[in-house]
C-alpha cells in the first residue's frame, strides 16, 4: 500500500508522495512532487 510521505523512484529523479486517490475500484492516482534533495543531476 502506497502512503503519504513516501520516496518514488523515477527514472534518476526522486519524488514524494503527497496524496493518494483510491476513488476508482482499478487504479491508485498518486499526486507526488519533485524531491530536490535527491537530486543527482544538480551537482
Amino acid at each position: 500500500d502506497v502512503a503519504q510521505d513516501w520516496q518514488v523512484v523515477f527514472g534518476q529523479q526522486f519524488f514524494t508522495v503527497r496524496s493518494t486517490d483510491r476513488t476508482h475500484a482499478d487504479r491508485l492516482i498518486i499526486t507526488a512532487e519533485a524531491d530536490i534533495r535527491h537530486d543527482r543531476t544538480g551537482h
